[in-house]
């Protein structure tokens, strides 16, 4: 998901990557330092890449911390939402009206409104054509950014279909709420097979396929969305709920929680440092087990100060996605 991906922003002096959710940027962790990152890309190391490898790691370091604790409070995250749909099946005829060259045509998540925490992930991607192309481009856009794939080869034996999820390495997780819509989009120019949507506007199921319950498809023709095409796009999708969902809603929301994320960040970055023989070669100082000692009780401390002070922001949550689980504390 675009936005837990952006939590903390990479604010590299030398580009233009300043997107941050929650306003925070590495450079305001207590132990990072620009100048230091100026001596790894001097020494041919990819600052961009080794940042956004640690801050992966946080996230996922961060989000195994809050399920525990969510489950030792109480509270229980619930799961898929609804069963598995499809996006579209395969029509024959052409596409019209005809689509403009040159732009990028697909398919439109329009997630309805259940839950905060909820978050469409798509299962299984197909880009049906009408012969055979070297490779395709997809772009996937979602909470208003846009990430680029060149797929290429793969073609299903004997059709001229590209199997494209085996690129994200997993699922495809979209967070496409009403207001910041999920796509699908592919070059126009591309010998396309029309796919019509399986999922109408009023939720209801066409060909025997499942009700779209927790999010309709539209078709995206490179201006706006309109009519019932899919321009080749088929998806196998779901929504679950999430705690990346949860993550993104409190960074957003509550300065404390990013500082959490900020602290943990800290923490894994000065592992790095300390585990990475380059690192160590170029920084004047290894980071000290004192300096790691203290970024570890930094990080432990705003954690659990932001959890102890967390039920009133859990009751916020609509309880489709996270209950109570019934546990109550009485004083003797």
């Amino acid at each position: 998901m675009n936005c837990f991906e952006r939590i903390i922003g990479i604010n590299n002096p030398c580009d233009t990557n300043t997107a941050s959710v929650s306003g925070l940027f590495v450079s305001d962790a207590l132990n990072f330092s620009w100048q230091t990152a100026d001596k790894l890309l001097n020494n041919g190391i990819d600052v961009n890449s080794n940042i956004n490898a640690v801050l992966r790691k946080t996230y996922s370091k961060v989000d195994g911390d809050i399920s525990a604790a969510l489950n030792a409070n109480g509270w229980n995250l619930g799961g898929n939402i609804v069963g598995d749909a499809w996006s579209g099946v395969l029509q024959s005829g052409a596409i019209t009206p005809a689509i403009a060259a040159n732009t990028f045509v697909g398919i439109v998540f329009n997630q309805k409104t259940y839950s905060q925490l909820n978050i469409i992930v798509v299962e299984e991607l197909r880009i049906y054509l009408t012969a055979p192309a070297a490779t395709v481009t997809l772009k996937v856009v979602d909470a208003g950014v846009e990430k680029t794939y060149t797929l290429s080869g793969s073609f299903i034996a004997g059709e001229n279909v590209i199997n494209c999820l085996d690129t994200f390495g997993a699922n495809l997780k979209l967070q496409a709420k009403p207001s910041q819509k999920g796509k699908l989009l592919i070059d126009s120019n591309l010998p396309l097979a029309n796919v019509l949507n399986c999922c109408n506007c009023s939720g209801s199921a066409t060909n025997g396929r499942p009700r779209c319950t927790c999010a309709n498809i539209g078709s995206w023709n490179g201006t706006n969305e309109t009519g019932t095409q899919g321009f080749g796009i088929v998806a196998k999708y779901r929504c679950e709920c999430s705690t990346d969902a949860l993550l993104c809603e409190w960074a957003k929301s509550n300065k404390a929680f990013a500082h959490v994320i900020l602290a943990a960040f800290n923490l894994l970055w000065l592992q790095e440092q300390s585990a990475n023989p380059p690192l160590n070669y170029i920084n004047a100082v290894k980071p000290t087990d004192k300096m790691l000692s203290d970024a570890n009780n930094d990080y432990l401390n705003k954690y659990n100060n932001f959890i102890s002070g967390s039920k009133a922001l859990l009751k916020t949550i609509d309880p489709k996605c996270l209950t109570c689980k019934g546990i109550k504390y009485y004083n003797s």
